[in-house]
């Protein structure tokens, strides 16, 4: 316990249980008293003008209750807290309705735990929780059938809060639906790209360009010869293929011809994009690579 009144209700419903406990000593329970309190406090000070003996420690017990337990001191604190939130409010200051929930609910129990409940007091405290919300929320109340179906003001407060409740957990719920499963705002989901595969004679000459301070984009692609070997191409291709055409077109390019001593074998694909075949500059490669096979189709010669 420190300075603030708003601290003594919690702290001596803890040290209540060591101040009743008849099987500790009193000297202990004046260490324990102590020990409970923050240094260099007003409530250290007070402690610290009795001796630490037994006889002593319900002196103490009584000079801080003199001090920071007062029921009508600890009563008008938590009043003055209620005037902040109005004032704050009739500023045209919003505030959540999940921190005025919480805010609320511990006054008000607080009160509670003093004897603030008496029908008269409960008119009061109506009032003044009424007035820290805004008039969006005051009307949404009004309109509910329980702002009129009390029939006393501790039972009109009582609905007020459980409304008050209410909004909490349905703005907790919009907030869950909203938020995206976890994803932030502005947080876009992203999809995993088609890997794309290229054979290793594009890669080496990729390497080799680089390496010579040349460009990929506007190096010239290598074909296959009749014979089977691997000569640059002399000029760009009247027709080359592209990969602008839909994936559902039921025209079949003929991608290689590629001759072997015993075998002619024939890639075809709908679409060179759904064969992953390999693009080097502006000129699609043709090599066979088994893991760019769309459909393949043997037949010997």
């Amino acid at each position: 316990f420190g300075d603030d009144l708003k601290d003594w209700l919690p702290f001596w419903s803890q040290f209540y249980h060591i101040d009743k406990d008849y099987d500790i000593a009193p000297e202990n329970k004046f260490q324990y008293l102590v020990q409970a309190i923050v240094v260099c406090s007003r409530a250290r000070e007070v402690v610290e003008t009795f001796p630490p003996t037994g006889e002593n420690y319900a002196k103490a017990v009584d000079s801080l209750k003199a001090r920071f337990g007062r029921g009508d001191r600890l009563v008008e604190v938590y009043v003055r807290e209620l005037l902040k939130i109005i004032i704050f409010v009739q500023s045209n200051q919003r505030l959540s309705p999940t921190f005025l929930y919480d805010k609320l609910e511990s006054y008000l129990r607080a009160l509670e735990t003093l004897g603030v409940t008496t029908d008269k007091c409960a008119s009061i405290l109506y009032s003044m929780v009424e007035s820290c919300f805004d008039e969006e929320f005051l009307k949404a109340w009004n309109r509910s059938p329980a702002s009129s179906s009390a029939n006393d003001a501790k039972e009109r407060l009582e609905n007020l809060m459980l409304f008050l409740k209410d909004e909490v957990e349905a703005e907790e719920r919009i907030s869950l639906a909203m938020s995206g499963f976890g994803l932030t705002k502005g947080e876009v989901l992203k999809m995993p790209r088609k890997k794309k595969y290229s054979c290793c004679i594009c890669e080496h000459q990729r390497q080799r360009l680089r390496v010579e301070g040349n460009s990929p984009s506007v190096a010239v692609p290598h074909r296959v010869s009749e014979g089977g070997r691997l000569v640059p191409h002399s000029r760009r291709p009247q027709n080359p293929i592209r990969t602008h055409h839909s994936t559902k077109s039921l025209l079949d390019y003929t991608i290689l011809s590629f001759r072997t001593k015993e075998l002619t074998m024939f890639i075809r694909a709908r679409n060179l994009e759904e064969a992953n075949g390999c693009q080097f500059g502006k000129i699609h490669c043709l090599h066979i690579n088994k893991l760019v096979i769309y459909e393949l189709i043997s037949r010997t010669e």
